[in-house]
Order: structure tokens, then C-alpha cells, then sequence
């Protein structure tokens, strides 16, 4: 459960990318200037993949999630696919919101 854990900072990131859109819009969106300084202290992120049903891989975005996990060393990782058959764009849109700061 994402909640109650004080501040929360949201990034964003796309992938355009033929392979590993997901992984890499979650990699581009640690990049958003949305971001505070302190985003590795993070506790809980909720990650949210938004886009056409043909650019999203199961295990793209287990892999992100984990990376996510490893990278910051999370109590915990939720997230979900966000399937819009209208999104305009060929590739992967990733939310992270980071929450439970230390």
C-alpha cells in the first residue's frame, strides 16, 4: 500500500525504444527533474507502464520493477500496466512515485 508515508515525489520517463521499453522508460524517468535530490532514501514506489498492448512485455516490466528494488533497496515495489489503445505514441510511458522517505 502507497499512503500516509509523508512525502512522495512522481518522475516520468518514455522509451521509444524497439526492445526493453519498459526497463527504459523507468530508467528515464529516475531522470525527471520532478525528482527530489534525496529519491534514493525511498522506501515504496508505485510504478505505472502506460501505453498500446503491443509495447508492453511481462517480463520488461518484472524486470524494471526489480531494478527498481535493487537500485534503491525498497521495502516495496507495486506496479501496474496501464493498456490505452488510443496512447499516440509507438513505446512505453512510465510513472514512478516514490514514497517512505528516511
Amino acid at each position: 500500500m502507497i499512503g500516509n508515508f509523508g512525502k512522495a515525489c512522481i518522475g516520468f520517463g518514455e522509451s521509444l525504444d524497439a526492445e526493453n521499453n519498459s526497463l527504459q522508460a523507468a530508467k528515464n524517468a529516475l531522470k525527471s527533474p520532478l525528482f527530489i535530490a534525496e529519491i534514493g532514501k525511498a522506501k515504496k514506489i508505485f510504478l505505472v507502464f502506460v501505453g498500446r498492448i503491443e509495447f508492453f512485455s511481462m517480463p520488461e516490466m518484472n524486470e524494471a520493477a526489480i531494478f527498481l528494488d535493487e537500485l534503491m533497496s525498497l521495502e516495496e515495489v507495486l506496479w501496474q500496466a496501464d493498456a490505452d489503445e488510443s496512447f499516440d505514441k509507438d513505446g512505453v510511458t512510465a510513472f514512478v512515485l516514490a514514497t517512505n522517505f528516511n
